[in-house]
């Protein structure tokens, strides 16, 4: 019965479907027929009909969605994106992710904090421009590196400084270096033999604990350094309360604590009746309890960073009857408890607050103290703060005034010791200059360091009490090496100055306008540089011994005296007519009346124009230097024409000719007009009797082979012993060839023209040693026009040995560093790079494949006689 109703039901149900639809014209019914793709809206998915009665639909249902799916994620500014999908017809929906409002920072910069710099981490939103930075403190104690690459950045100052920036510093501690931040002034202050110092437990640094007994002193300055370990810690010393030593604490007036120490103890500057005066470390890591107390005396508080409270006594045992000195307390950004000091403030309620933090801060510093009598103070209208307080000029202060109670000398750390940089101490008529500054050798007077400053209005500015100074005892300075610039200048009453043989340096425009001063001695060693006016407006100078060695060039106001065209006056030159003339040919108004002595007073010996001077060498034996040319040298023939070619001899009296002075060869060293021009413009050969190889030549000075326009053969040894030589191959306009010697090093200030090279003629050779090892100062002036390098070295290793040599070389000038290396560097495209076993085209324009001319080679020149 079940199953014959199912059957019925289900005949029924058919019927009516059929029925449903109308046929066409006729009135019959027809079948609906469906899409087989979903179709959907945001409520419900379908089969739509594809009959005609396109409103008819199949399987509706509800959506069922999957989980949702995030598209675009939200961030702190924008909105984001999820989407989920039905199951069944894949219909999507989505939905905004709002923005929330959150950043999301990670770390975008982070410097650690070290002997220089403040550690900082800067923070920046992933998802916005939004930053911030936090700012923690320098250590001290941190550096970074033993040792430094010349003209790199500094491991620990990151500046781009000279080498002896980088060198270690002067104190001579292991891993101090000048450029490392730190102090090293402290590391001067001597070991007190009165103090008794400990070991850390660990062994690596040291501890004040006591002192042997009571002194006298009322000054005390704990030293940085004891036995090459820093002093860290201070016990209960400074303690006027102290059985065996608190009478004396109560008389102290100044203590020093150097910033190596990171422990205070209890007790420290407690009931010290008369300390005025506290100089603290840069930062402290612990600091015990009970610390400045009772000082009455005390009339500035530098709170060290780091420090976040002072806790037990400190300030006043009794405010109401305190005599209270105190005027300041600087606070530094790390502190968070006013309250500590609340006594201080109830003793002298007008003290001022240097802090270190920003304004902001110091508001919500203020909001935590809960005394109510000192925040009423604090609060005050009257109340005087100074935020954002720079404790590193306080610092930099806190250092000036250490060198005054170390010395009467300021000075600077360099490389070796230490440089004066000025006096502080009395006037005095005799200044004796040390031979050390806390035990670290004074090597260096720094320049204006012995002059007295003075601004446009005469205002003295500094060094006032070097007016009174009479005569400099150089007696102990023994370290002494160099003399900056504008030393013994503007000393009224100097009259007399012997610099010590350790002296190898002399700077520009020293002795100037030291009217009363009669006679310089300078040492025969030392290098002097003639540069600007040395010796100027000093009236009564009557006696002045140079040194062999000169650089620079005076202008027309050395040795001028107002209000006279020429002085008499003795000069003493261990060197040649031709150097002295060269080094102040623009002062030689000033000098026609002086009376020069050259060559120490040692005779020289002349023939036909030439000039020698007899030497000794290191075994004893003669031999003659070619020091310089007092008259054109002459044709044998008619002993009137100038030669042509002039023909350096082997021996002069059978004793051999071995050097050649410095700037003999160079027109520019001469006043005596008929040898200039002869040089300039007539000599068109300098040749060695004996030639290249059986020269005796073995030295040649600087300063020659210059101005010689003429000139088109240049015959030097294979070899000499100088390994620089300066100022040379200059103005050689019409050499085809110049040959540098083997066993040459360094060229400074060679190959200038003052016109284009070789006068603007191309196909020119330089002919380099192996030896070469860079050029240096003022090389490649001028314009360049093309030309080719011969290398001492095989043809395949020729290019790059020039590479290396320019690469090698700190040349300054701006056509070094622009046109000139990268035009050199192409040199090999054109064959213009030769060395020994290599070809090249003859017509490398029209054939540039066709090698089949051999390459030149260094040893051609020395068989040419260049």
């Amino acid at each position: 019965m079940k199953k014959t109703f199912a059957v019925l039901l289900s005949l029924v149900m058919c019927l009516g479907l059929f029925a449903g639809c109308g046929g066409g014209g006729d009135g019959g019914s027809h079948t609906h027929t469906y899409a087989t793709t979903w179709s959907s809206d945001e409520t419900n998915h379908w089969h739509a009909a594809t009959c005609e009665h396109t409103d008819e639909m199949s399987d509706l249902a509800a959506h069922t969605f999957g989980d949702w799916t995030v598209v675009t994620e939200q961030t702190c500014v924008q909105d984001g994106v999820q989407e989920r999908a039905c199951t069944v017809c894949g219909y999507t929906e989505e939905q905004t992710l709002p923005a929330t409002g959150v950043h999301d920072y990670e770390v975008a910069v982070h410097i650690d904090g070290d002997c220089v710099t403040e550690e900082r981490t800067s923070y920046k939103c992933k998802n916005c421009s939004d930053t911030y930075e936090e700012v923690g403190n320098v250590d001290p104690s941190v550096h970074h590196s033993t040792a430094f690459a010349c003209g790199s950045h500094c491991a620990s100052c990151a500046q781009d400084t000279a080498e002896s920036d980088h060198a270690a510093a002067a104190c001579g501690l292991s891993g101090h270096y000048i450029c490392d931040g730190q102090d090293h002034i402290q590391c001067t202050i001597p070991v007190d033999e009165n103090m008794i110092f400990e070991e850390t437990a660990d062994g690596t640094g040291m501890i004040l604990t006591g002192f042997e007994a009571a002194g006298t002193e009322t000054e005390i300055l704990v030293p940085a350094y004891v036995d090459g370990k820093p002093v860290v810690e201070i016990a209960d010393v400074f303690d006027g309360t102290l059985a065996d030593i608190g009478a004396w604490m109560k008389t102290v007036t100044y203590v020093y604590i150097p910033d190596t120490v990171k422990t205070i103890g209890m007790y420290f500057v407690y009931q010290m009746d008369a300390l005025e005066e506290i100089r603290l470390p840069k930062s402290v890591t612990s600091w015990a309890q009970h610390t400045f107390f009772d000082n009455p005396s005390l009339t500035e508080l530098n709170i060290p960073r780091g420090v976040t409270t002072l806790s037990g006594n400190v300030g006043f045992s009794d405010p109401s009857s305190a005599e209270a000195a105190i005027e300041t307390i600087s606070v530094p950004s790390s502190f968070t408890d006013l309250d500590c000091l609340r006594l201080f403030f109830a003793a002298k309620a007008d003290i001022a607050v240097n802090y270190e933090g920003t304004e902001e801060e110091w508001t919500a510093l203020v909001d935590t103290v809960s005394d109510a009598d000192l925040k009423a103070i604090l609060t005050a209208d009257t109340f005087e703060v100074t935020c954002e307080y720079d404790y590193a000029a306080q610092y930099t202060e806190e250092s000036n005034a250490l060198q005054l109670r170390i010395s009467d000398f300021t000075f600077d750390f360099v490389d070796g010791g230490v440089a004066i940089t000025g006096y502080v101490g009395d006037a005095v008529e005799t200044l004796a200059i040390p031979a050390t500054i806390g035990g670290i050798p004074v090597v260096a007077l720094a320049q204006d360091a012995l002059e007295v400053l003075v601004d446009g209005d005469g205002t003295v500015t500094a060094n006032a009490n070097l007016a009174f100074v009479k005569t400099f005892d150089f007696s102990a300075a023994t370290n002494l090496t160099t003399i900056g610039n504008y030393n013994f200048y503007n000393l009224d009453a100097l009259e007399t100055v012997v610099l010590p043989d350790s002296v190898t340096y002399i700077g520009s425009q020293c002795f100037y306008d030291c009217p009363n001063l009669t006679a310089v001695t300078l040492p025969e060693g030392a290098t002097m540089d003639m540069s600007n006016a040395p010796f100027a407006y000093c009236g009564n100078l009557t006696s002045v011994t140079l040194p062999a060695t000169l650089e620079g060039t005076s202008n027309a106001g050395a040795f001028a005296v107002e209000g006279e065209s020429a002085r008499e006056l003795s000069v003493s030159f261990p060197g040649s007519y031709t150097v002295f003339y060269l080094h102040t040919k623009d002062a030689a108004a000033n000098l026609a009346d002086a009376e020069i002595e050259y060559f120490g007073g040692a005779e020289t010996v002349r023939d036909n124009g030439a000039e020698y001077l007899l030497c000794e060498d290191a075994e004893g034996n003669d031999y003659y230097t070619l020091v310089g040319f007092y008259d054109t040298v002459n044709s044998p023939e008619d002993g009137v024409t100038p030669v042509e070619a002039y023909t350096i001899p082997k021996t002069y009296n059978d004793i051999p000719i071995k050097a050649i002075g410095e700037a003999v060869l160079n027109s520019n060293a001469y006043a005596n007009e008929d040898v200039a021009n002869w040089l300039k413009t007539s000599l068109t050969a300098i040749l060695l009797d004996g030639g290249t190889t059986e020269t005796n030549i073995e030295s040649i000075g600087n300063y020659n082979y210059v101005g010689l326009t003429a000139a088109t053969q240049i015959n030097q040894p294979d070899s000499i012993i100088n390994e620089t030589l300066v100022g040379c191959y200059v103005d050689l306009n019409a050499s085809l060839y110049i040959r540098v010697p083997r066993g040459v090093k360094v060229l400074e200030d060679c190959f200038q023209w003052s016109g284009a090279y070789f006068g603007g003629a191309g196909g020119r050779w330089l002919v380099l040693p192996s030896s070469l090892e860079m050029f240096t100062g003022e090389c490649w002036t001028g314009a360049y026009s093309a030309f080719g390098f011969v290398m001492d070295v095989s043809y395949d290793s020729a290019n790059a040995t020039l590479s290396t040599l320019l690469d090698n070389s700190p040349c300054t000038t701006a056509a070094w560093e622009g046109a000139i290396v990268p035009f050199f560097k192409t040199f090999n495209a054109a064959w213009l790079v030769h060395g020994a076993g290599g070809f090249f085209p003859s017509d490398p324009i029209n054939n540039p494949t066709n090698l089949d001319t051999p390459m030149f080679s260094y040893d051609l020149f020395i068989n040419l006689n260049y």
